[in-house]
């Protein structure tokens, strides 16, 4: 009798484990779709040298006052001092015009790219670029990107440049 209530207690421990970390699960997936949500509609920004908040908002907002919720929405403290290369979240509502992104079309021999803060990554045909993206050129490489208006840009060996804005 002792045996079957072992087995049985056991059973039932392996039971609320599974249960457990089912919940555990689903509250996983729901807190990475609650992430994926609030990351849409987001345009980032790459703060420059010099840039404030101030300043991006007449440059970049429909109501150059809005930069009061870029500050709230990215916890800043001095509108007029962001450090170079900070990524600001700023809801596409607020945008003058929605940010368009670039296209590679070409690539030969090693290029890399970073977008913000981020490591570099090889880039590769086909891979969209948006405003802020640094791409650097190695030996004998080269990279050719087309823009929005089907214009291009070819960027010749051992070169940088950076995606400043497009639209």
């Amino acid at each position: 009798m002792n045996i079957l209530m072992t087995q049985h207690t056991a059973s039932f421990a392996n039971c609320k484990k599974a249960i457990g970390n089912a919940l555990i699960g689903i509250v996983c997936l729901l807190s990475l779709q609650a992430f994926a949500a609030d990351e849409t509609g987001v345009w980032r920004y790459t703060v420059r040298p010099g840039d404030n908040l101030i300043t991006l908002g007449k440059k970049h907002l429909l109501n150059p006052d809005d930069w009061k919720e870029v500050q709230r929405l990215n916890h800043i403290k001095d509108p007029f001092f962001m450090p170079a290369g900070k990524v600001l979240k700023v809801p596409l509502g607020l945008v003058k015009q929605r940010p368009a992104s670039a296209k590679v079309i070409f690539v030969s021999g090693l290029v890399q790219w970073q977008q913000s803060a981020t490591n570099f990554e090889p880039l590769k045909i086909g891979q969209k670029l948006g405003a802020g993206a640094n791409i650097v050129t190695k030996e004998n490489s080269k990279v050719v990107i087309q823009f929005a208006d089907e214009t291009t840009a070819e960027l010749a060996s051992n070169s940088k440049m950076t995606l400043d804005s497009m639209s």
